[in-house]
């Protein structure tokens, strides 16, 4: 059976280029597809395309503009196709139909200029296309629906790494600061949770850097996105394929770092608080567990899960930037009898993040991890 036999698909903007690929893919995969835009001509052979291929696809002559037009979107979709599963809004925003560029007269281009800063009317669209069509039947009473959209500009490299630099400096300066200010309380006692302060204040910072840097943070790269019960337990799924593959891993490598308990034990000693807790004051406790099992798995999976898989995938296949983003987070951990868990939890939660198109679901796998290595590592520390 097709991926997506009986579904029923929208996608703005098809007449040509991305949309239209998209559509004529969902067709092949057994949806019933619904394509829009503009160009009644263009949209016309897409159609055609659909239907010669034996598929079932409508063809809807619209400006998602308009909230009248997107009703009538919606309208028509659900009187000859039914309820919409998938809504993959798509649809630009330029104030003239696409053209070739020697065909743009100046007035045009600069029309479309001063469109560029804030994304104004792309974003207006696809906001209208999910509140109009998106908020009725599965998308959002089932949690079966997917709804879709495209950024016009991808992540840069030299974005990400000003931000990470800048990140980095503000934490490093406010670090400086809290550790001045508290000086004469670092002893004894104090030392730990003050310690414990100034690493939170910097991942806070970094965090806080790639939150205003990359927004909105429900769109790619960063993709916190709602997730659902079904994601949830993906999530908990990769999680467990993780713990069973390094498992494999770290007995096969048994030569090299011994048994796969002493490799156990030494994980959890460099990749927890377990060991420095010992002996630490209630607050050193409480800001360690807050930092190390929820604002670090936040501020790593939207650094690698999210900006750096962005950045790749921009470059390379799927594959490859999963690969290389995990290889890249292994290495971040800097221990070596670290790196084949790190190494393996990367590519999992890349294939999360790709599958489900969120970071929230690798967020959470990843909290899940820092909660039951740190629990696991105070029991046998003790």
């Amino acid at each position: 059976m097709a991926a997506l036999s009986a579904k029923v698909a929208v996608v703005t903007g098809s007449s040509r280029g991305i949309g239209a690929a998209i559509a004529k893919l969902f067709a092949q995969e057994g949806a019933r597809v619904a394509v829009d835009g503009r160009d009644e001509a263009a949209l016309s052979a897409v159609h055609a395309d659909i239907e010669r291929a034996g598929e079932r696809a409508i063809r809807v002559v619209s400006d998602v503009t308009n909230l009248e037009a997107i009703e009538s979107l919606r309208a028509q979709v659900e009187s000859q196709l039914g309820a919409v599963d998938i809504l993959v809004a798509n649809a630009g925003g330029n104030p003239s139909s696409p053209a070739p560029i020697e065909s743009m007269t100046e007035a045009i281009w600069r029309a479309n200029r001063r469109r560029q800063p804030d994304r104004d009317v792309s974003h207006r669209q696809k906001f209208r296309a999910r509140t109009r069509v998106g908020r009725r039947h599965a998308l959002l009473t089932t949690g079966d629906g997917r709804m879709l959209g495209f950024r016009d500009s991808q992540v840069t490299g030299r974005a990400l790494l000003t931000t990470m630099l800048v990140g980095a400096a503000a934490g490093a300066g406010t670090g400086a600061v809290t550790y001045f200010a508290f000086h004469r309380l670092s002893d004894g006692t104090a030392s730990g949770w003050l310690a414990q302060m100034i690493v939170a204040e910097v991942y806070g910072i970094l965090t806080a850097s790639l939150l205003l840097r990359f927004r909105p943070v429900q769109e790619d790269p960063l993709a916190l996105r709602p997730i659902s019960r079904r994601d949830i337990g993906l999530a908990v799924a990769a999680w467990l394929a993780v713990l069973a593959t390094s498992s494999i891993g770290y007995w096969l490598l048994q030569p090299l770092i011994g048994s796969p308990n002493e490799a156990a034990r030494q994980v959890l000693s460099v990749a927890t608080d377990a060991k420095r807790l010992q002996g630490q004051s209630s607050p050193a406790w409480a800001i360690a567990i807050a930092r190390g099992c929820v604002l670090v798995p936040l501020f790593e999976e939207l650094l690698f899960r999210g900006c750096v898989i962005a950045w790749l995938r921009s470059r390379w296949t799927r594959a490859a930037s999963i690969t290389t983003s995990a290889a890249l987070f292994a290495g971040m951990h800097g221990y070596p009898i670290v790196m084949p868990f790190a190494f393996l939890f990367g590519l999992f939660s890349g294939w999360i993040r790709m599958r489900t198109s969120s970071t929230t679901n690798t967020w959470v796998m990843h909290v899940l991890n820092n909660v039951v290595f740190l629990s696991v590592g105070l029991w046998l520390f003790r």
